[in-house]
């Protein structure tokens, strides 16, 4: 057994550049050590796993047993399923595992499991195939006539698969800055032969009348196509599965990827405008029919939405009109007439989101004017009962200083009198103020 690392290391040495399965020695507790082969001409490629099993121990001389500059760098600990089938797809890549082939061929299941490569795939004549590794996928790509390309689905790029995807694709420095900063303005930017386009990601939330933000951002090169999604609003798994059924346009290679993803969330769009205007019809038939459960925050409240609704659709409109456009980098294919149909609903989406701006305005302003129109209203009936409740108040005042030289005082039909004219003038106030409408 001492001598066993070293038999494993001298076959691997020998063993063609390409990478291949070394058996797995038996585990103990469920967990191993994985070490990472690079070579030194390819710097940063993963190439091979050497597992060994064992405790701390174990791992101590398999590290002192590895010749010095052997380009073998320690990896990180990760956890291994001891249940697992023989044989089973066991690559990872910076100690998370990837995405299996059985996984990738099981389109209903669900890849978003906490991992950043939530999918990857090649597709080659229309038909999904299983990726190795990116760098060389992406030669045998570039090579080809086919058509073919890379689909990578990542989440929360924050991790070392993240740089590895970085580093095999040759992603530009700006674009990658931009994605782990998030919090981008929608926008389309061009980084010679590659596209960078961070789409925002909305969801309406029927209890609240809520729109949610996310932000998904996407590298459309010639023969791949990287999307990453921050948040948990429009997974992209529905949309590749149903691009999936149409080989006719994954031959028309990522630029198909691409339509399904824009189209997918401007579909998203679309729903959130048809929601805001049954919103904003309710809220303006409650105003002008004089419903009190309408109020001022609730207007309000619905302007922000769509303000922030206007905030993702609109930067979008010109530089996804300039890629539908004659001339366009996407060329002049399908692909492009695609997507001038998702451009003109997007067009669309944001003419309505305008309307809702102008008219959320005006039914304020109204809403404000039928509250300041009621409380004119109630002013002229509280004044209209201060003046009735001042006559009767004026006479019984001036009968009430008890001079000596008022006659009424002393004569017996005084007080019916008083009250009398009391009765009759509140009367007469009370048929003027009714007959004026302030009461």
């Amino acid at each position: 057994m001492d001598r066993l690392p070293q038999l494993l290391f001298g076959k691997l040495r020998q063993a063609s550049p390409r990478p291949r399965a070394v058996a797995g020695l038996p585990q103990v507790g469920g967990r191993f050590y994985a070490y990472a082969v690079r070579r030194r001409d390819r710097l940063g490629r993963l190439e091979g796993a050497l597992q060994g099993g064992g405790d701390h121990a174990a791992y101590g001389k398999l590290a002192k047993a590895l010749p010095q500059g052997s380009g073998l760098l320690p990896a990180t600990l990760v956890q291994s399923d001891a249940r697992g089938p023989a044989g089973e797809d066991s690559r990872r890549i910076g100690g998370r595992p990837t995405v299996t082939d059985q996984q990738q061929r099981r389109h209903g299941s669900k890849y978003d499991n906490g991992l950043v490569i939530v999918d990857q795939a090649k597709y080659v004549d229309g038909f999904r195939r299983p990726c190795g590794d990116l760098s060389d996928e992406l030669e045998e790509l570039q090579n080809s006539t086919d058509g073919g390309f890379l689909w990578i689905g990542l989440k929360e790029p924050e991790a070392p698969e993240f740089d590895l995807v970085v580093a095999e694709l040759g992603l530009h420095p700006l674009a990658v800055e931009d994605v782990r900063r998030g919090r981008q303005r929608a926008k389309i930017e061009r980084y010679d032969d590659t596209l960078f386009v961070v789409l925002k990601t909305l969801k309406y939330v029927d209890a609240t009348s809520d729109i949610e933000t996310g932000e998904l951002m996407v590298f459309l090169g010639q023969r791949f196509i990287v999307t990453v999604r921050r948040g948990d609003l429009s997974p992209l798994a529905k949309t590749r599965h149903q691009l999936e059924e149409h080989p006719e346009l994954l031959r028309l290679g990522p630029v198909a990827a691409f339509h399904a993803v824009v189209d997918s969330v401007v579909d998203e769009y679309r729903r959130i405008d048809q929601e805001l205007a049954n919103d904003l019809e309710a809220i303006e038939a409650g105003v002008f029919a004089g419903d009190n459960s309408v109020h001022s925050a609730t207007i309000y409240a619905l302007k922000r939405e769509v303000l922030e609704f206007r905030r993702a659709a609109v930067p979008l409109a010109r530089p996804l009109s300039a890629l539908a456009a004659p001339g366009s980098p996407l060329g002049e294919g399908e692909a492009r007439l695609l997507l001038r149909d998702v451009a003109d609903h997007l067009a669309q989406v944001i003419d309505h989101i305008e309307s809702f701006d102008r008219l959320l305005t005006d039914v304020l302003h109204a809403h404000l004017a039928r509250v300041g129109v009621s409380q004119n209203e109630d002013m002229r009936k509280i004044s209209a009962w201060v003046a009735i409740a001042a006559m009767p108040t004026m006479i019984a005042g001036i009968y009430g200083m008890n001079f000596e030289h008022m006659p009424e005082l002393g004569w017996k039909f005084g007080y019916p009198m008083a009250l009398g004219i009391m009765a009759l003038v509140c009367l007469v106030l009370h048929r003027l103020f009714r007959k004026s409408g302030w009461l």
